[in-house]
């Protein structure tokens, strides 16, 4: 597998306070994000209240399980389980998920030969967090590699299917194009900086439909 041979980007992942959800665990969407990131940047997760670290990227991760108003970036594809906007082609550094879109979806699915409906609570909420967790990777991809763009298989492929959210980690890799594209633009690296509020977003400009 390829992984990126120079010096390691970190990426701090700004967990708004909302963001925490009772039947989502937060541990375990950061635990699998930073597992699919792994092989090419250190993801740091920040929790709410806690200190901000030095960072070539911070991006900030909000929830939004309301109906979406018309005319919002990603009300023209109720399925999404998330997604980024674009300005002037420029990724913005907040990437927004559905938890309850993640819900509906993985009550769907089978594990194990049995209805996810039907399994224990906590087994149903780890696995939702994992599809969330995978959700905020995928748009981690769309931000790092500055693209709108999907790929046939892994990590960065267009649509998921319930059951694909639960595949091993190892079908969540980046394309050998993508971790070449990944290498050209995290070099030379962003001096690290230390935020001291949440990302601004620009606002002056149109944002492109949303991704995944």
């Amino acid at each position: 597998m390829l992984t990126l041979a120079s010096s390691v980007t970190v990426l701090q992942l700004l967990v708004s306070p909302e963001a925490i959800v009772a039947d989502v665990p937060i541990a375990t969407v950061a635990r699998e994000v930073r597992a699919l990131w792994a092989p090419y940047v250190e993801v740091v997760v920040a929790m709410p209240g806690t200190p901000l670290r030095p960072a070539d990227h911070t991006v900030e991760l909000r929830v939004a399980d309301r109906l979406l108003a018309p005319g919002h970036p990603a009300d023209g594809d109720r399925g999404s389980l998330g997604w980024i906007e674009f300005v002037n082609g420029d990724p913005q550094p907040v990437i927004t998920v559905s938890p309850e879109r993640a819900r509906r979806m993985m009550a769907s699915a089978s594990y194990l030969g049995q209805s996810v409906r039907s399994l224990p609570a906590a087994l149903v909420h780890r696995l939702t967090a994992m599809a969330v967790g995978r959700t905020i990777a995928h748009e981690l991809g769309h931000y790092l590699l500055r693209s709108t763009a999907h790929a046939s298989t892994g990590l960065m492929r267009a649509a998921l299917r319930p059951q694909h959210m639960l595949e091993p980690a190892s079908r969540f890799r980046l394309t050998a194009d993508q971790i070449a594209a990944l290498t050209l633009r995290l070099a030379p690296a962003v001096a690290r900086t230390l935020p001291t509020e949440p990302p601004a977003v620009a606002t002056t400009a149109r944002a492109s439909p949303p991704v995944w």
